[in-house]
């Protein structure tokens, strides 16, 4: 059996009245989650941020659509220990512009300053107040989210742009130093498994056709396509048909 994520204890984000802005109720439903990388590898990913992209300070996140009733955020930056206690303690994740959950760009500039109201200088807000930030696609819907902060950003489109490679590099190797994909991946186990059939099945039923009606269409009888439908409820891991094609739309089977 495979070891339990490595983090500490999870939140779940909740809506209340100090969180009621539109941001917090599109995020009402996430886990936010910190995970603890081994000391060395987190020190490894310093040196490469700075070595790769000129930037100092990192922040890493790796949005899971699994379960899609309370998907999660999985997270990891080398900020300094006040401020990552006020981030937590604060939920500031439900207001962080890099965990957009609505956010379509591909690289954005963001600005965290209304988050460290109320810290002293000292705690170093100001290094990681403003920066940039990548979001990458990856396998069974998830998003990898890096951004980089304490150095000036890059002006440019093309500058940013050049940038790119570096951070979908960094956004590997983050990924291993958590160990996050090998843990999260039997959530997808058997998904290359679907066969031709079975995908076809799976796209008729997305699209709203009864098992008697998809029956008719590939000329089989009923309890065949009934039995595709375990077959594929199987394979994704589904407590459901109803789960499997939301399952089966995050993964861009459909």
């Amino acid at each position: 059996m495979d070891a339990p994520l490595p983090h500490h204890a999870p939140w779940t984000i909740m809506e209340d009245a100090m969180d009621s802005t539109p941001t917090a109720a599109r995020r009402a439903g996430f886990t936010f989650i910190r995970l603890t990388p081994p000391f060395g590898r987190l020190c490894d990913l310093q040196d490469l941020v700075r070595a790769s992209t000129g930037f100092a300070r990192f922040f890493f996140a790796l949005r899971q659509p699994f379960p899609v009733s309370a998907p999660s955020v999985y997270a990891y930056d080398d900020y300094p220990d006040s401020l990552r206690r006020h981030y937590d303690e604060q939920r500031a994740w439900l207001r962080d512009p890099v965990l957009d959950p609505d956010g379509s760009d591909d690289t954005v500039h963001w600005q965290r300053g209304p988050l460290w109201a109320g810290l002293p200088a000292a705690a170093g807000a100001d290094a990681v107040s403003a920066g940039i930030a990548f979001r990458f696609p990856l396998s069974g819907g998830r998003h990898a989210i890096l951004a980089l902060s304490d150095a000036p950003a890059p002006a440019s489109a093309e500058q940013l742009e050049a940038l790119r490679p570096a951070a979908y590099h960094i956004c590997r190797r983050a990924l291993d130093a958590a160990a996050l994909e090998r843990k999260l991946d039997r959530t997808l186990e058997a998904t290359e498994a679907l066969t031709r059939r079975e995908l076809h099945v799976l796209r008729l039923s997305a699209d709203g056709f009864t098992a008697e009606e998809i029956a008719n269409q590939i000329f089989v009888a009923r309890s065949t396509v009934n039995f595709h439908i375990k077959r594929i409820t199987q394979k994704l891991h589904a407590r459901n048909k109803t789960q499997a094609i939301a399952k089966a739309a995050l993964m861009s089977l459909l």
